[in-house]
């Protein structure tokens, strides 16, 4: 017995979409030739794989059978199709980088930077991805290397811890904090904050820790993005706490870091690569690249939070 592929492609999609007139608009066929090819299976498994009621084609219990057998075999086909274009890209010297917002401006661009004086003719592909997306991506081999924020476990993964720095205090050279190289807890009542939204983990340690020292900030502006809290904090809306990767992206703006050793919270990311394909030797060189960069990053802000402006 020798099922077309065509066949196959027509049952799967009118038992996905409901429908002939559905999956002919999907498969760019006529309707006609959707029905000869569910015709064509049926002769060919000898099984009768619909009912016909009222114009409509009713999948019988042997249909959902076969189905789940043809959905895998649809899924091992797309497995087999990016892991071929997975060994073509390598060939052809690509490489596709993934990191969180926080790490998606001045320091994944120095990154990339250092890497393409190491190899030039390597084309590397940059995106920002929020953890969960970036992780799923990894997993379906959408991203080589990704730097995602907390940790992260994953046996399909080769995970390794990336960050663990203390976040610090983001304000403008002209606030009065500024001129001061030790600020504590109670430095901060009073004064305004920018913080992270309600869910992020580092803004309940920080509320966590004022509450049990009984200070009382003055108003929140609220942010979803790190960079965002910088660049209010900049224009005197309130002191921001975040993580110093991205507190560094608008130093040179005359943003101002003082460190706040009383608040443990650290600023935990991971850095990830399938460990089910060997590395090839740029993406292992890319790897020690950016580890380099985030030592480089994080030893600039910490003298930065000792300087005083």
């Amino acid at each position: 017995m020798r099922i077309e592929t065509r066949a196959l492609e027509a049952f799967a999609s009118v038992m996905k979409l409901g429908t002939v007139t559905a999956a002919a608009g999907v498969l760019a066929r006529s309707q006609p030739a959707v029905t000869r090819s569910l015709q064509q299976l049926e002769e060919r498994t000898g099984l009768a794989l619909f009912e016909r009621r009222s114009g409509r084609l009713v999948p019988t219990p042997e249909a959902h059978e076969l189905y789940e057998t043809v959905r895998e075999t649809f899924e091992v086909a797309g497995k087999v199709e990016r892991r071929a274009e997975e060994i073509r890209r390598r060939l052809r010297g690509e490489l596709r980088v993934a990191c969180v917002p926080a790490f998606s401006q001045r320091f994944i661009a120095q990154a990339v930077f250092d890497f393409s004086q190491l190899y030039p003719d390597v084309v590397v592909q940059v995106s920002t991805r929020f953890s969960a997306v970036l992780a799923e991506d990894l997993r379906a081999r959408e991203v080589d290397v990704g730097i995602v924020t907390y940790h992260l476990l994953d046996e399909t993964l080769s995970c390794s811890t990336f960050t663990t720095c203390n976040e610090v205090l983001a304000m403008p050279r002209e606030h009065p904090l500024a001129t001061r190289r030790n600020v504590g807890l109670r430095d901060l009542a009073g004064e305004r904050l920018v913080v992270l939204g309600d869910k992020d983990p580092y803004r309940h340690r920080l509320e966590q820790a004022l509450a049990a020292a009984e200070i009382v900030p003055g108003t929140l502006t609220v942010t979803d993005s790190s960079t965002t809290a910088c660049s209010l904090a900049l224009c005197g809306l309130g002191i921001a706490v975040i993580n110093p990767i991205s507190a560094l992206e608008l130093v040179g703006a005359g943003l101002v870091m003082r460190a706040l050793p009383e608040l443990d919270a650290p600023y935990v990311t991971t850095l990830v690569h399938r460990h089910d394909v060997h590395p090839t030797g740029f993406v292992r060189r890319f790897l020690e690249v950016v580890q380099k960069v985030r030592d480089r990053e994080l030893a600039r802000a910490n003298e930065l939070c000792k300087s005083m402006p």
